[in-house]
């Protein structure tokens, strides 16, 4: 999904793995176009709280919405 540009966080498309996400980062899968209004998208939307490293790995705090509304930034596409 990252690959096919289908992924943003905080409004910047990502095409590269590389990204580590931060403290009140907010990340969007692009799902569709909104058949009602195509200046609209479904999305899935992640909004990280907060996060800590610890000797397991990483604990985040999310909220998460499965079916949000956002901008299409895929419009063009």
């Amino acid at each position: 999904m990252i690959l096919q540009g289908k992924v943003r966080v905080n409004d910047e498309v990502y095409t590269k793995k590389a990204y580590n996400v931060c403290q009140e980062d907010v990340v969007e899968v692009w799902k569709n176009a909104y058949a009602e209004n195509s200046s609209l998208a479904q999305v899935e939307r992640t909004e990280i709280v907060s996060y800590e490293v610890t000797e397991q790995g990483y604990n985040f705090e999310v909220k998460s919405w499965k079916s949000f509304l956002s901008d299409n930034w895929r419009s063009s596409q």
